[in-house]
């Protein structure tokens, strides 16, 4: 993607999109800047869908031709939260403007405010006699455009990382040793909610935490 133009794939009779095709986007200098951008297109009939597509976007499709779109997500967020870039309002993922200790991809990942205070949008942690539990609320957008893990130790040098799922209801993920439970519940457009149990199985002291990377 080049500002107005991107590379676009163009077949003379019908175009079947199978297994093996994948969309790769790169970001040149005049960057992803219209609404859509058509990739591939065929004068006959187009079948079939991309196997892989980057997160962060989205490919819609007609009878001839298929469609790149940016899905909203960190970057949109950022704009929207006010991060420009200049002191106080540096808009990286890693940055954190207003000092709370909650980096931008977390604030972005749990529903927080940049510019003030998030600490509320933490985990909630809880022990009983058989798990520990986390609880947080997590944006929808926040799932295509970044990666996202609970991670869990018995110490705080060695993490077993669990992909957090997508999937509304309970999920159980071995790893570690452990059954890790995840329950979702979707909440429309509003934030989910999710909670995570960690058996302590053994462990007199087991730490958890939740990391997302983009």
């Amino acid at each position: 993607m080049d500002g107005a133009v991107s590379d676009k794939l163009v077949v003379t009779g019908n175009l079947t999109l199978g297994a093996g095709s994948a969309v790769t986007v790169s970001l040149l200098s005049g960057g992803f800047t219209q609404p859509s951008y058509v990739i591939a297109e065929c004068t006959g009939t187009l079948s079939g869908t991309f196997a892989t597509v980057p997160s962060g976007y989205a490919v819609t499709y007609t009878s001839t031709q298929a469609i790149l779109t940016q899905v909203a997500g960190f970057t949109s967020w950022a704009t929207a939260k006010g991060l420009d870039g200049t002191a106080g309002k540096e808009n990286g993922p890693s940055d954190d403007p207003d000092r709370d200790g909650i980096a931008n991809l977390l604030e972005y990942m749990f529903d927080g405010n940049p510019l003030g205070n998030s600490s509320a949008i933490l985990p909630t942690v809880a022990k009983d006699a058989t798990n520990l539990t986390l609880t947080f609320s997590r944006r929808d957008d926040s799932e295509t455009d970044t990666t996202q893990f609970v991670e869990f130790g018995s110490t705080l040098g060695d993490w077993t990382p669990v992909a957090i799922p997508s999937t509304a209801g309970t999920t159980v993920v071995t790893a570690g040793g452990k059954s890790v439970s995840f329950t979702l519940t979707e909440n429309s457009t509003d934030p989910d909610q999710i909670v995570v149990e960690i058996p302590l199985g053994t462990d007199t002291t087991l730490f958890a935490r939740v990391k997302a990377t983009k």
